[in-house]
This record gives structure tokens, C-alpha cells and sequence, in this order.
């Protein structure tokens, strides 16, 4: 979690978040076996082995599974955020990365611990000049979908003729397609009134036209998301199951 890093730095955030894994196992493990050092806590027994994931098959396989989740992570990043390349670097501090960094400002997910994120954060009135309030705002409404498990198909996706569905994400054998209006010192009220029946008739085409281009035969679901961008970080109000007709 970035903001568990960029609180507590990255050694106490891994033994936490292997604190919570271990945890949540149904069975209890009578020993863990951890690839590094071991953890301060003895709750549950545990080893650490300088690597590990060359020494010890589980270690080496939970390492593996480990890549393979970082990687379709990135795959999710570089569709929320596709200038960056995460698909590419994947997240790794490469020449490419720390370009498109000072290039286009850190978003979200970068560490603002991470002296050259620190130095690149983005401002409102950056987002201004660049004219990316509204597309910030679909990237924090896209990541709040994705932290609460669903995969993001598409940002900004066209149908022509009836124009831009903002986000597609999935889950549970349900499609969403989310509206995402976002201002910058407004209040969400204001934001929120800017969804109007023609917006929705719009919309409504639009998603119809994507339901049958690709033969979609999942449950739909229509949410909006109104987003005000303050000083002290977003505002999010999230509207789910928007009725159509």
C-alpha cells in the first residue's frame, strides 16, 4: 500500500501486510518461512532466509506467484495510467520511468517518499494549465474500482457516434460503465448536477452500442462519481446502479 510506505517506510509496511496475510489463512501454519528476515513477532512461528527464493521450493513458488500478481497489477496500472508504460518497467525506477515522471507529474500509486516522486508531485493549479483536472478524476474513480477488486477494461473508451464512456471496469459477472465528473474547489452538490437526463440518454446509447459491438452478455450496471479536488486531497462520492430509463 502506498500510503502505508510512505508513512511507516517500506521494511515495516512488508512485515505488516505479512502480519495481515498470515492472518487472514483459514488454516493456521504451524511455521512460516520468509524469504529475507524474519519478523519481530512470533505469533506465529516464522524464519527468515537470505534468499530464500533460491534455497527453498515454497519460497521459490510464492515467489513466483508473487511476480505473476505484481505483473498483472502493472497490466491494470497501465491502463489507468498508459503514458507511463507501467506495462513496460513495471513500476522499477528504469531511465524510461523516471522520464515520463518528469515528464507528466506522479499520480497515485507512485511513492511520494520516493525522492524523485517528491520532487515531481502534481499541483491543482498543474492540473489546470494542463487541462487534466477531468482526466485525473476518472483515474482516482478508476483506482477506486480497482482497489476494491474489480479489473479495469478501459478508460475514455469512444462510441461513435454517441461519444466517451469514462471508465468499463468488471466484476462478479457484472459490467460497469461510470460517468466521472470532477472539479477543483466546488462542492460535490455542483459536480453531481452536471449528470443530466441528456447526459444520461447519452450514455445510455452509448452503452448500448458497446453491449452490442461485443456481444456482452454479463448483468450492466451504470455508476457516477463526483469528485471535488481540494487542497487536502479528493473528495469522492460514488453512485452506483444509476437508472437508465
Amino acid at each position: 500500500d502506498v500510503e502505508e510506505i510512505d508513512k511507516n517506510n517500506i521494511l515495516k509496511a512488508t512485515q505488516k501486510a505479512m502480519y495481515k496475510a498470515m492472518g487472514a489463512l483459514k488454516t493456521k501454519p504451524d511455521k512460516a518461512l520468509i524469504d529475507g528476515y524474519a519478523l519481530p513477532n512470533q505469533i506465529i512461528p516464522n524464519k527468515g532466509i537470505i534468499g530464500g527464493d533460491d534455497k527453498i521450493d515454497c519460497i521459490r513458488a510464492a515467489s513466483i506467484i508473487a511476480k505473476v500478481t505484481r505483473d498483472r497489477m502493472m497490466q491494470q496500472y497501465d491502463i489507468i495510467f498508459p503514458e507511463f508504460g507501467f506495462a513496460r518497467h513495471k513500476g522499477y525506477g528504469t531511465i524510461l520511468h523516471m522520464e515520463k515522471l518528469s515528464e507528466y507529474k506522479a499520480c497515485p500509486i507512485h511513492r511520494k517518499s520516493f525522492k524523485p516522486v517528491n520532487e515531481n508531485l502534481p499541483t491543482i493549479t498543474w492540473l489546470k494549465s494542463q487541462r487534466r483536472i477531468g482526466q485525473w478524476g476518472e483515474r482516482l474513480a478508476a483506482l477506486e474500482y480497482f482497489n476494491n477488486g474489480y479489473k479495469i477494461h478501459a478508460l475514455n473508451h469512444y462510441c461513435a457516434p454517441y461519444g466517451e464512456i469514462d471508465i468499463i471496469a468488471e466484476k462478479d459477472n457484472e459490467l460497469v460503465f461510470a460517468e466521472v465528473k470532477t472539479a477543483a474547489g466546488k462542492t460535490l452538490g455542483g459536480v453531481e448536477g452536471q449528470v443530466d437526463e441528456v447526459k444520461l440518454q447519452r450514455l445510455s446509447n452509448a452503452i448500448d452500442k458497446y453491449i452490442m459491438d461485443n456481444e456482452i452478455q454479463n448483468d450492466i450496471r451504470l455508476d457516477v462519481f463526483a469528485i471535488i479536488l481540494g487542497k487536502n486531497g479528493p473528495a469522492l462520492k460514488h453512485f452506483k446502479g444509476i437508472e437508465l430509463e
